[in-house]
C-alpha cells in the first residue's frame, strides 16, 4: 500500500451508512449488524497489514541505491544520544560493511558514524541550472530529480557534486581531493592544516619539554594516565623516590591491583586511561584475559573523546585484521584522525601511502609535516624522494632543518643522563 492508497482506504472503510432507530439505514430494510462487523474486522485487519507493510518498506529505505558519495539524511534512531542526530545530513563514506550492516557516514560538522541503511534517507542532489557540475546519470534516479554523486571538499568542506572536481581530484580519497575553486584559489586541505605542529599533549608534565618520539624514552604512569619523560623518573629515583613522580601514587603490586588502577582512570572518563584498558585487553596485560572486541568498544570511546593514540591503534586493529576484518577504508579514516590530532606516526603512514599510490605531491606535504615533528622515516623518505627526483634539494633541506630542530627541543641533561 502507498501513503495515499492508505489515506483512501481508511476513508472509504470508515464512511459507515447512519442508522435509523430500528438498526435500518433510513428505516427501509433490516440491517444485518454482524455480518457488518464481520465486514469490518477483515477490512481493519487488512488496513493494519497495509499500514505494517508502508511502515517497514518506509523504514528500510531503498539500500540499493546508497553508496559512497551519496548525501543522506538520519533518522529512526531511538537511543538517547541517537536521537539527537535524527535529521542531521552528511554523505556515506563506505560501503556496506557485511559484519556490521552499516554504511560509514560523515556529518557535515566533520563527526563519522556507522548507521544502518533503514536510518538513512538518500537526498536528491541537483546541480543548479546552468552550471552544469554534473549529470543525470552519474547517480540513481529519484522521483523529483536526478541524483549526482557528491563529494565534501577536503579544503572548503562544503559538499559538491563530481562536475566541480576538476584535474584527477575526484579520484583521490576525500580528504585529499579539492574542488576547482579551492584549486584555483591555492586553498590547503584541512587535513594538511591541523596536527602540524606539538601541543601540550606532547609535553612531558613535569619538566615540560617537548617528549621523544621514541616510546623507550618515556613511561607512562596507568595511576594518574600521565607520560613522563625517562629523565624525570631518573631524577625522581636519585632523590629517592619511589612512587609516581607526577602524582605521588604507590606502584601497584599484582596484576590484580594494577587492572584496578587502570579501570579507575577509564571509570573517571579519562581518554588517556580508557585507551590504556583498551591495551590491556587487545595485548592480555595485567591479568585481563585477551579481548579483542571489548578493545575496541574502548578504543572507539577514547576516540570519541579525543585520543589520538586510539585512533592510531584502531588502525593497527583493522590494518592486520587483529580480531576483526580487514577493513583499509578504516584505517586511513582512522589514520587520518589521528594524523589531524598530531599523531606524527599516522602523518608519517599516510605519506607512506601516498607515495605507493603515486600521488608524490600529497606524500611530500605529509612527510614534510611528520619531518618536522621530529619522524627519522619520514626524514629518510624525503631524501629518497629527492634522490628520485620526486622532492627538490630545498624540500629536504627545509625537512632536514626542521627534524634537527625536534630533536634539539626533546634533550636535557636529565634526558641524557638517563639514557
Amino acid at each position: 500500500f502507498t501513503t495515499n492508497s492508505l489515506r483512501k482506504s481508511t476513508h472509504s472503510l470508515f464512511a459507515m451508512p447512519v442508522l435509523g432507530d430500528d438498526n435500518q439505514e433510513g428505516g427501509d430494510a433490516p440491517f444485518d449488524v454482524l455480518s457488518m462487523i464481520s465486514t469490518v474486522v477483515v477490512m481493519a485487519l487488512l488496513l493494519a497489514f497495509g499500514v505494517m507493510m508502508a511502515l517497514k518498506y518506509d523504514a528500510r529505505g531503498d539500500d540499493s541505491t546508497l553508496s559512497v558519495g551519496c548525501s543522506v539524511k538520519i533518522h529512526g534512531l531511538q537511543s538517547e544520544k541517537g536521537k539527537a542526530l535524527n535529521g542531521k545530513s552528511g554523505h556515506i563514506t563506505t560501503e556496506l560493511d557485511v559484519e556490521t550492516g552499516r554504511h560509514s557516514v560523515r556529518l557535515k560538522g566533520g563527526r563519522i558514524l556507522a548507521v544502518k541503511p533503514g536510518n538513512l534517507t538518500l537526498i536528491a542532489v541537483q546541480p543548479a541550472a546552468g552550471e552544469g557540475l554534473g549529470s543525470a546519470n552519474e547517480g540513481p534516479a529519484r522521483p523529483g530529480g536526478a541524483v549526482v554523486l557528491v563529494k565534501i571538499c577536503g579544503a572548503c568542506e562544503r559538499e559538491l557534486p563530481k562536475g566541480a572536481f576538476g584535474g584527477g581530484q575526484w579520484p583521490l580519497m576525500q580528504s585529499s581531493s579539492r574542488c576547482e575553486e579551492c584549486v584555483a584559489a591555492g586553498n590547503q586541505l584541512v587535513l594538511m592544516k591541523k596536527g602540524r605542529t606539538k601541543t601540550e599533549h606532547d609535553e612531558c608534565p613535569i619538566c615540560s619539554l617537548f617528549l621523544p618520539l621514541d616510546p623507550n624514552h618515556s613511561i607512562f604512569q596507568s595511576c594518574c594516565s600521565k607520560l613522563v619523560c625517562n629523565g624525570c623518573v631518573f631524577r625522581s629515583r636519585v632523590r629517592g623516590m619511589k612512587d609516581c613522580p607526577f602524582c605521588r601514587t604507590t606502584p601497584p603490586k599484582s596484576n590484580a591491583s594494577q587492572a584496578r588502577m587502570i579501570q579507575k582512570r577509564a571509570d573517571a572518563g579519562d581518554p588517556a586511561g580508557i585507551s590504556n584498558l583498551a591495551n590491556q585487553y587487545l595485548c592480555g596485560y595485567s591479568g585481563l584475559q585477551k579481548d579483542v572486541p571489548r578493545a575496541v568498544e574502548l578504543y572507539e570511546r577514547a576516540a570519541e573523546l579525543g585520543d589520538r593514540n586510539a585512533h592510531y591503534n584502531l588502525a593497527y586493529i583493522y590494518s592486520g585484521g587483529v580480531g576483526v576484518k580487514k577493513d583499509t577504508d578504516k584505517v586511513i579514516r582512522h589514520w587520518e584522525k589521528a594524523a589531524m590530532l598530531g599523531h606524527t606516526f599516522a602523518r608519517h603512514n599516510l605519506g607512506a601511502m601516498e607515495y605507493q599510490h603515486g600521488n608524490h605531491d600529497l606524500a611530500l606535504q605529509h612527510l614534510m609535516i611528520s619531518s618536522k615533528l621530529g619522524s627519522k622515516n619520514s626524514l629518510d623518505m624525503i631524501k629518497m624522494m629527492f634522490t628520485n627526483g620526486n622532492a627538490t634539494k630545498s624540500d629536504f633541506v627545509e625537512a632536514l632543518r626542521g627534524y634537527q630542530s625536534a630533536v634539539e627541543e626533546t634533550r636535557s641533561p636529565d634526558r641524557d643522563e638517563a639514557i
